[in-house]
């Protein structure tokens, strides 16, 4: 057979499995070229060597059928992986569902109620209300009325600056505004000395005789000194009874206590309590007797000759003694 021949039938062959392997593999077409190479071509060069149609055909026929079962490997390989990566495509673009055993979904926060809207209260219409009249305080005059625990008033406070002025009431260091049991103490020791019926209550007489004092004072001295006392006692601490509010008064009128410091039980006792108690102490001391604090007859004495009547008010006792003369 000519060469130019078995070159057409090369090139017949050649397209032919050209046409048939197309989109296969590079490795495939790769092998096909070096069948070319080492089998057709080179054949041709060695002239030495010829080779019958049939022979060709046969090689052909051989190098075709392996290249046919690579590309059918090829094939399903490719086609196998391609499955694969769409299987896994379709795996991982599908969501899973299921959920492990131990996770905890997160907890919803609760839900929050918008703020109530501020209700404004409607105005108030203003209600009328009747008019209370108070009746203005009825003011007296001290002596209009009887005084006693519990009232207030002007003539209240009149009559506590009376008992101040005259020393039968310690000045109060606040105002006191209703008669209580000091204005009832001493008001018992103004009647006491005025010789009326102690009540502790502020009459008229009571008044009369507290607003008078200065021109009773040493008429009242007088009768309490030249008294005859018919003591039977000597009076000691804490004893009540007649002749301790007889000497109260006579130590107080003599000046050696304070007539605010008579304290009275009741309406009948006085107490020797201790503030007479050092007023005797005092006196004893300043006429060289024992001091014991006993107002005993020795007491007694001493308080009278030691405190004589001051001279004004012996020149009024006297006045008073001439004009009841005849």
């Amino acid at each position: 057979m000519s060469s130019r021949l078995r070159k057409l039938l090369s090139s017949i062959l050649a397209s032919s499995i050209t046409s048939l392997l197309q989109g296969n593999s590079p490795e495939t077409a790769s092998g096909w070229e070096e069948l070319r190479e080492t089998d057709l071509i080179d054949s041709g060069r060695q002239g030495k060597r010829s080779m019958s149609l049939l022979e060709m055909k046969q090689a052909v026929s051989q190098n075709f059928s392996s290249l046919a079962r690579g590309h059918s490997s090829h094939s399903s390989h490719s086609s196998h992986s391609s499955h694969s990566s769409h299987s896994s495509h379709r795996s991982s673009s599908v969501p899973s569902t299921h959920y492990s055993s131990n996770y905890t979904p997160p907890a919803r926060p609760a839900p929050v109620s918008p703020p109530a809207p501020e209700r404004s209260d409607p105005p108030r219409r203003p209600v009328p209300t009747a008019e209370i009249t108070v009746p203005p305080e009825q003011k007296y005059l001290l002596g209009e009325r009887v005084l006693k625990d519990g009232e207030s008033g002007s003539d209240v406070q009149d009559l506590i600056v009376l008992l101040e002025m005259h020393g039968f009431l310690e000045p109060q260091a606040s105002r006191i505004e209703v008669y209580n049991g000091k204005i009832r103490n001493a008001i018992r020791t103004v009647q006491c000395f005025g010789g009326l019926e102690v009540t502790g209550h502020a009459d008229s007489r009571t008044v009369d005789f507290l607003t008078a004092w200065p021109r009773h004072r040493s008429r009242i001295r007088r009768i309490l000194v030249t008294r005859e006392y018919s003591w039977t006692r000597s009076i000691k601490k804490d004893m009540t009874g007649a002749d301790v509010r007889d000497f109260a008064l006579l130590a107080a009128i003599q000046g050696i206590f304070e007539k605010h410091r008579i304290s009275h039980l009741n309406a009948t006792e006085t107490i020797y309590d201790k503030d007479m108690e050092l007023a005797v102490r005092r006196l004893q001391q300043k006429a060289g007797l024992p001091v014991t604090g006993v107002a005993d007859a020795a007491a007694i004495k001493a308080l009278i000759d030691l405190y004589p009547l001051p001279e004004g008010e012996e020149e009024a006792d006297n006045k008073e003694k001439n004009e009841a003369k005849p």
